[in-house]
């Protein structure tokens, strides 16, 4: 039954009294629930739905939305795999579904264990984190996972396990990275549920009642997980009960022998026993089994208390109440769970005589054991209930399997697809069965938070389940009949919003602006459209707003316009205002007519009012269609959008909720502060009002108190106190800092105020980054100063330090968030490039920060965060984390960390790491060939490799190896960034088998080699083994004859004597690469001294290599005059012409030319082209000279 969808929201659900149980023969004795931790009473404030009524209860909605993440999760799971939920008093629940952990908060409660009446429900509500679980075959689940709030961190830690038995532990779920893993060594038992035992760990529960302690612990500053398994004594008496139950009534059937199932596990804090122990003292549990109950206490030790056995005293209960007969040999009965109750507990069992009937039938039992040792003979109350379900051995347990929630005089049972609340009281009454689910739907858990059943359901979130009087849906539906002009607005502010008509036509005619803005708003909220509409006309007329458009002709915003000033100004007033209901603010109020936000006296009760006083007034704005046209304002020199304005305003209510709901538990440091704060404002107290009063009144300039936290801080840091009481004061400070600014970010996140669309020339600078009395990030920088070097740098205590090292993470979260804002706020602007390098500046500093202090993971979440490549890569760097590395390839391919990385390496002479990591050894070929296989480089090979990049490799390169590129497109980022690198690109051509693309990109570079002819001669080295551990022969041709044309062109230089080589200047070890006319210069030199006709003949046999034909000739001919100027020509004995010739170095120069099998016509050059050289000089005149030049070549050419 759907239930009215127009029902007065302001109706209080939780102040209808239950009916009046009816009278019955089988009824249970009087008795009350264990107390638990303190009531929850949020339900009467927070934002709800009803979802469904019955005759007897109403199930509603309960918190704000649920986060996104979850409900992605929710929305996209398959029906079979929809998850399981588990719910915490503490204020988290969380989602398994497949290997994925969702962790968020739906409430929160005080620091010092009361519960504030909807304490920051808007601020906390949403706050989800996503962690992964260790892999398992089997299906994880909710209750093998346990999440623990530890006090003085904003979030909690958190114990998962798989259903095999590995342990996996996050210190924080803020940092999902950071984790430490056990085993618990099971063998083969499926672990079956996981219970927190406060300061002693954990308690895990397997099917077969194994039980297993784990401890997180903390040595040496770092995070451990520690399992140990609790042994049940054995022995003669072990089990005594049961086997002497056996000797009486005869054996039991193998199933029940079989039927150890845990079904449910307690356990109870000492202070919920006798008021008050330490942390020390030992935890009481109970662990409900197939059969039995077993009581332990574990603390420093373990003991087994007791064990009673339940099976034969349900089986004959059952038999006693629904079969009416003695024997039932043929039943089968289960206990199915558990619950505590004053003295004792009470258990849902389930029982079917299948030579009865099919039927299964439920029954409730109680026992007492405060003076029982010993296993009872009977219940002392059983009573079945009138409900039934249908029993077929091959169904899966799941489908009648029953859990259920205490809840006064009521039981509500439910299982994955029934929800059923059962009067204990009145148990021959007929089941509240509540029928709403449609078929898709599913019960994912179910808790007792407080006072309040919630359950959580697939499709339809949070719910409560509660009872109402069965007139009270009358009564409701009359409610709003009544009073149909009442708006649903003005009913959530029962105690606010209420103005006389004589006050609100006052409010209408009043000249001033902002009064007459709160007259419209107040007729909005009652509904009175048309005198809204005629108020804002009158208003915001077209002269009275100055444009109709929000941009100037210029395309600058038009700001500063009567309509944002006004619209400010009225928001202003509403988080500012005089608490109407408080007469001692009477004296102090400015105008006869306010909007009276809240009647109460208590401030958080104010600010709760004043929230939800403004979100009216932002609805306001946009159902009149105002915040479209809201433009922007001019503040500290910035022109802002009225819309951020807007919701720093809501943004500072919540810090001012925030800052009171801890006031409590820090009151001895939040006191001092806010006291100077009023005296620094000039405001002091008149006697009637204290300085929280005027503190929180004035809600726009909350923000202050957190700069003079700071500041008494910094004044801590310098006093004389011990090291380790000024970081526990730095560590309390930080958390007061850190609550209230993350609460505000967790609201901005879900509340976006960005005008739509953003104006050219507006800033968005969050106040809390802003520097100046604007904000706080004067403050936060200060703050981060001192509690790193004064604090986590200093601490002595590894627990207090690693605090201290977690704030400082949020410290510089919250820093850069608000910087990176403001970046986003002024793309394309020309402030952004010197922005953007003072962002990065700063980034990189505060990141650093933790490297020097060796806390790489912390540096780690930072850089994730905020995209600081640079870190992230030092990180796995310094750690050798090569999967990381590529979880952040694939994490940020589309911002381009591939080609960062890659050139990093480039930039830290790192070539050979870069290939080791990121080579693709499945693919990899051995290349081989005759004379060749790369091997880990060794010798020749590991010298040719490093010769490419001027380096030699830090380790062997292998070919091969078990480091695989994650993904293809990383390989093919690499090749990318390669093919701008071909120094190392050759190499990965090698890897992958491509010998041929290696070697042309080795010639490449070997034809582009200038500098060191030792590069270039090991570069055609790899060219020329690469071609030859290539198959393809046909392949070698051109390629092969270049090399050895460029290897022989190297030997020439290389062969040049030491003495000329020095006298031009080189060192032999260190030549550049010359050209072949370089090199044949050389060897015809002048300098060249003791160059014989072989050093000419090498010089004629580097011509070829000259493809310029002018060139060659002209060097040609200039190596034979060269030859000629070599020798004396004159005053020689011409007697003997012949023999003359013989001698001159010209002649010998081609005379061993012809022996290397030269023609004359090839070797002699043209005698006129000799004689017409300019460089033989006054030679070429001398008669005798030509002589001898005639004759010798007649001489040879005749030979």
């Amino acid at each position: 039954m759907e239930w009215n969808q127009s029902m007065p929201k302001s109706l209080n659900l939780s102040a209808v009294s239950t009916r009046s149980p009816l009278q019955s023969k089988r009824s249970f004795p009087s008795f009350t629930r264990k107390s638990s931790r303190s009531s929850v009473g949020f339900r009467s404030s927070q934002p709800r739905k009803v979802v469904a009524v019955t005759q007897r209860h109403v199930v509603e909605s309960c918190g704000a939305s649920l986060p996104v993440l979850v409900a992605e999760a929710l929305g996209y799971a398959d029906r079979s795999a929809s998850g399981s939920v588990r719910i915490s008093p503490s204020g988290w629940a969380w989602l398994v579904t497949g290997r994925r952990l969702f962790v968020w908060q739906y409430r929160q409660l005080s620091s010092a264990g009361s519960v504030h009446e909807s304490r920051r429900w808007n601020v906390a509500a949403g706050q989800c984190r996503e962690l992964n679980l260790p892999p398992s075959d089997l299906s994880h689940k909710a209750d093998l996972v346990c999440v623990i709030t530890n006090e003085g961190n904003h979030f909690p830690s958190c114990v998962a396990v798989t259903p095999e038995g590995t342990v996996r532990y996050w210190p924080s779920i803020a940092h999902e990275g950071t984790s430490v893993e056990d085993n618990a060594d099971l063998q083969g038992q499926e672990c079956d549920s996981l219970t927190y035992l406060g300061p002693h760990g954990c308690l895990l529960a397997t099917t077969t009642s194994t039980i297993v302690l784990v401890v997180p612990q903390m040595i040496d500053g770092r995070h451990s997980i520690f399992c140990r398994a609790l042994k049940t004594p054995q022995g003669w008496l072990g089990g005594i009960s049961r086997r002497f139950s056996s000797l009486i009534f005869g054996s039991m059937t193998a199933s029940q022998v079989m039927e150890v199932r845990i079904s449910r596990v307690i356990a109870v804090c000492p202070t919920q026993v006798d008021g008050g122990s330490s942390i020390h003292s030992p935890w009481k549990v109970y662990l409900l089994t197939g059969h039995s109950l077993q009581h332990w206490m574990i603390g420093a030790t373990e003991q087994l208390i007791a064990e009673y056995d339940l099976d034969r005293i349900t089986q004959d209960s059952f038999q006693q109440t629904i079969w009416r007969v003695e024997s039932g040999g043929e039943s089968k009965v289960w206990l199915m769970d558990m619950q505590l109750i004053e003295g004792g507990f009470m258990v849902l069992a389930a029982a079917v005589n299948p030579s009865c009937s099919s039927l299964m039938h439920y029954a409730f039992g109680t026992i007492f054991t405060d003076e029982a040792s010993t296993s009872p003979v009977k219940f002392a109350s059983f009573c079945p209930i009138k409900y039934t379900s249908l029993y077929r051995e091959d169904e899966e347990l799941k489908s009648w399997n029953y859990h259920f929630i205490l809840h006064g005089n009521n039981v509500i049972m439910f299982n994955f697809k029934n929800i059923i609340a059962v009067p204990v009281s009145s148990p021959s009454e007929d089941p509240d069965k509540l029928e709403f689910m449609t078929s898709d739907d599913r019960v994912l858990g179910g808790a007792l938070c407080g006072s309040v059943p919630l359950f959580f359901l697939k499709n339809h979130g949070l719910l409560s389940i509660l009872p109402i009087e069965s007139t009270s849906v009358d009564a409701f539906n009359n409610s709003i009949m009544e009073d149909s002009n009442v708006s649903e607005q003005s009913l959530l502010f029962s105690d606010g919003l209420t103005v006389s008509m004589a006050e609100l036509e006052e409010m209408s005619v009043n000249k001033d602006s902002t009064t007459k803005l709160k007259a419209a708003f107040l007729n909005y909220v009652r509904k009175d459209r048309a005198k809204c509409e005629a108020l804002l006309q009158d208003l915001f007329s077209e002269s009275a707003m100055g444009r109709s458009s929000r941009l100037e002709v210029s395309g600058k915003p038009d700001v500063d316009r009567p309509l944002d000033q006004v619209v400010v100004s009225a928001s202003l007033n509403i988080i500012d205002e005089v608490p109407d209901g408080d007469p001692r603010w009477s004296d102090s109020k400015q105008s006869t007519v306010s909007l009276k936000t809240s009647s109460s006296l208590q401030i958080l009760n104010q600010l709760q009012g004043k929230q939800k006083a403004l979100e009216i007034y932002l609805d306001f704005l946009k159902a009149m269609q105002l915040w479209e046209k809201l433009s922007g304002l001019s503040v500290g020199g910035r022109v802002v959008s009225t819309c951020h304005v807007l919701a720093e305003h809501e943004e500072k209510l919540v810090a001012a909720i925030s800052l009171k709901t801890l006031h409590p538990v820090h009151n001895a440091l939040l006191d001092p502060v806010i006291k100077r704060v009023q005296v620094d404002r000039g405001m002091l107290t008149d006697g009637c009002l204290t300085h929280i009063d005027l503190f929180f009144k004035e809600v726009s300039k909350v923000h202050e108190a957190i700069p003079v936290l700071c500041q008494y801080s910094e004044e801590v840091v310098q006093s004389s106190r011990p090291p380790d009481e000024i970081a526990s004061t730095l560590a309390e400070a930080n958390t007061i800092i850190l609550t209230v600014l993350q609460d505000v970010m967790n609201f901005r996140k879900q509340n976006d105020r960005s005008p739509s669309p953003n104006f050219p020339g507006m800033e968005y600078l969050p106040w809390t980054a802003s520097s100046g009395k604007a904000g706080v990030g004067d403050a936060l920088v200060l703050q981060h100063s001192i509690t790193l070097k004064n604090g986590a740098q200093l601490a002595g205590n590894p627990s207090l330090r690693n605090q201290l090292y977690d704030q400082l993470v949020s410290l510089v979260d919250i820093i850069l968030d608000g910087c990176r804002s403001h970046l986003e706020s002024i793309k394309g602007s020309g402030k952004y490039p010197s922005c953007l390098q003072q962002y990065e500046v700063k980034r990189s500093s505060y990141i650093k920060s933790f490297f020097d202090e060796k806390e790489y993971e912390r540096a780690a979440v930072l850089a994730e965060k905020f995209c600081d490549f640079e870190a992230l890569v030092r990180v796995c760097d310094i750690t050798g984390n090569d999967e990381r590395l590529s979880e952040y390839q694939e994490k940020f391919e589309d911002q381009g960390f591939s080609n960062f990385l890659y050139a990093w390496y480039m930039r830290e002479h790192k070539q050979g790491e870069l290939l080791e990591k990121f080579r693709q050894g499945s693919s990899l070929r051995k290349v081989q060939a005759e004379g060749m296989m790369l091997k880990p480089l060794d010798g020749g090979n590991r010298l040719a490799f490093s010769s490419a990049f001027g380096q030699r490799p830090s380790r062997p390169l292998t070919v091969g190896g078990d480091k695989p590129f994650r993904r293809e497109s990383q390989r093919e980022a690499l090749g990318s960034f390669l093919s701008n690198h071909p120094s190392i690109s050759w190499m990965l051509n090698v890897f992958d088998g491509e010998t041929v693309k290696a070697s042309d990109t080795l010639r490449m570079l070997a034809s582009q080699e200038k500098e060191s002819i030792t590069k270039k001669k090991y570069m055609l080295s790899m060219a020329k083994l690469a071609l030859l551990a290539n198959g393809n022969v046909a392949a070698r041709g051109a390629a092969m004859d270049w090399i050895n044309n460029q290897m022989n062109l190297i030997e020439s230089q290389e062969n040049l004597p030491e003495s000329t080589v020095y006298s031009f200047g080189y060192e032999p070890d260190k030549m550049p690469v010359l050209t072949p006319a370089e090199i044949i210069k050389l060897y015809i030199a002048d300098e060249c001294e003791e160059a014989t006709e072989y050093e000419f003949s090498k010089a004629l046999d580097l011509l070829p290599m000259i493809e310029n034909n002018e060139e060659r000739e002209e060097l040609w001919l200039t190596v034979w005059c060269r030859a000629i100027l070599r020798d004396k020509w004159l005053d020689v004995d011409s007697c003997v012409p012949v023999e003359t010739c013989q001698r001159k170095l010209f002649f010998k120069l081609v005379e061993l030319s012809l022996l290397m099998g030269k023609t004359p016509l090839e070797v002699l050059p043209p005698v006129d082209k000799i004689m017409a050289m300019e460089e033989l000089g006054t030679l070429r005149e001398s008669k005798s000279f030509q002589y001898l030049l005639r004759i010798g070549y007649e001489h040879y050419s005749g030979l």
